[in-house]
């Protein structure tokens, strides 16, 4: 469908503007605009001719060879799906109708499949479709998702309000503004210093030196693991004495996790279970109990950091703590850590790299490029999502208010126009590790609302390898299916097993 926009500053007759829609391009010609609008062979006529189709193909390839300039009219060709004055293009798709027009089923059915049928039927990385309900414009470009991260937030706020903030309550995830930005300088001093966290990843990393000599899922024994770190990091949990609370506090992180990952409705059918959500509020409730109890019994650093940087922000509500601490300690955390650790673990693993895995342990540089091969391969989480507060354009698209945008980390991570082989595991790519290198990775966001923990995460990864590596050399049994599920977080879709072997003092 294509608008013809007629303008004549000289035939009154013609009318100052004229719109009228063909059901194909190829049916215009001269002789065609001479029938619709009159013949006028003693006017000039000016015609704007504006794309309302979502086909991907250049404008300019779709325009007959009789819409040539002539004497009588001048063809103007704009690349604009939107109305008349501007010449942003609209991004190709549909969003079609409420509910029934909703992709949300189809997306985390296979979100791989729905990203690469999209961008292939389209012939564009960039498409739009109605997810959740809601029209989202879903990025899988890397060049135009770092201009609209980088250039463009101030135009929009974080996407997961409407669905998470009942699961964790106020915090730096649903706030923006002068609020936001209080709470991400408190944050941000808290965790650049946190000077201890070191000694409590070797501690529990060390527990690689007591793994029995048979397989284990990998994925499993990594999870346990973080969750450990994260607990006595964040909550000052001794896994060593409090075994009893430990388990009681992981139990409820994990019921609370189930929350986040289901339908944000809270339930209960006579004759039936409660719905995972109402189990989910009800373990927060219980987790902000043990938050309070443990701030106010423990004389943890980490606490009393918080606090104060709180407190030079002007924040003193003890709910906002609380909050953010039951953010830090949740499962979220330590799910991504795992993922990260497992396929890492996984690609050092394979047969040719064997000997790699001393290497890293001593080559800090080499281990780096090899955590950011991980993180554009195997990223923690599929996508991230931003609701568009007021309108922007981007990368010659046109980005109305109101919209979400999902921006597809996987497929950025793998888009050919800025990575080489992007479908192969490469860290020599890394090699130079320059800051315009890394701006194409965004699994940790980017811009004014990257993550925040970003540095002490890639630290917890690189200690935990390190002492991995330096105790144990790491094999896969065969036959196994490597392949990998990507939500609600990436790791195998099976129980991969790996087998460690102690390795002997030299």
């Amino acid at each position: 469908m294509f608008l013809v926009e007629v303008v004549s500053e000289e035939a009154t007759d013609l009318h100052n503007e004229v719109d009228v829609l063909f059901e194909s391009v190829s049916v215009l010609s001269t002789s065609d605009m001479e029938t619709d609008f009159g013949a006028h062979s003693d006017v000039d006529v000016d015609v704007e001719l504006t794309i309302q189709s979502t086909w991907p193909t250049p404008v300019e390839s779709m325009i007959p060879s009789t819409l040539a300039t002539t004497a009588e009219s001048t063809i103007h060709v704009i690349t604009s799906l939107s109305h008349h004055k501007n010449t942003m293009a609209t991004v190709p798709g549909s969003i079609g109708l409420p509910l029934v027009s909703d992709k949300s089923y189809t997306f985390y059915k296979d979100p791989v499949k729905f990203a690469e049928q999209n961008f292939e039927y389209y012939r564009s990385r960039t498409f739009c479709a109605r997810f959740l309900n809601t029209p989202t414009i879903f990025i899988g470009s890397n060049a135009l998702l770092h201009e609209v991260l980088q250039e463009k937030q101030q135009y929009m706020e974080l996407g997961y309000k409407s669905f998470l903030e009942g699961i964790y309550g106020d915090n730096i995830l649903f706030t923006e503004g002068e609020v936001a930005e209080s709470l991400r300088q408190a944050l941000s001093f808290t965790l650049d210093h946190i000077e201890f966290y070191k000694d409590i990843v070797q501690r529990y990393g060390m527990n690689f030196m007591h793994i029995p000599v048979i397989p284990h899922c990998i994925y499993k024994l990594f999870k346990q693991i973080t969750t450990e770190i994260c607990l006595s990091l964040f909550l000052g949990l001794d896994f060593t004495q409090e075994r009893d609370a430990a388990e009681t506090i992981v139990s409820l992180t994990t019921e609370h996790w189930h929350g986040i990952i289901s339908f944000p409705v809270s339930f209960k059918l006579p004759m039936m279970s409660a719905s995972s959500y109402k189990k989910a509020l009800a373990a927060k409730v219980k987790l902000l109990e043990v938050i309070r109890v443990r701030r106010s019994d423990s004389k943890s650093s980490f606490f009393e950091k918080l606090h104060s940087a709180m407190s030079s922000e002007q924040i003193s509500d003890d709910r906002i703590v609380n909050n953010h601490l039951l953010l830090f300690t949740s499962a979220l955390v330590p799910k991504a850590i795992a993922s990260i650790l497992t396929s890492l673990t996984l690609e050092l693993g394979k047969e040719d790299k064997l000997q790699v895995q001393k290497e890293v342990c001593s080559n800090s540089h080499l281990l780096d490029t090899y955590i950011m091969e991980t993180v554009r391969l195997y990223p923690p989480f599929f996508a991230g999502r931003r609701i568009i507060k007021d309108k922007f354009d981007a990368g010659g698209y046109h980005f109305p208010e109101g919209y979400a945008v999902m921006y597809l980390t996987y497929a950025t991570h793998r888009d050919p126009a800025t990575f080489d082989r992007p479908d192969h595991f490469l860290p020599e790519r890394w090699k130079d590790g320059s800051a315009i290198d890394k701006s194409g990775l965004f699994s940790f966001g980017s811009g004014s609302r990257s993550c925040l923990g970003q540095t002490l995460v890639v630290d917890i990864i690189k200690i935990t390898t390190e002492i991995l590596f330096s105790q144990c050399r790491v094999t896969i049994p065969d036959r196994q299916n490597l392949s990998h599920k990507w939500l609600p977080v990436s790791r195998p879709k099976c129980d991969v097993q790996v087998k460690f072997d102690r390795r002997q003092p030299q």
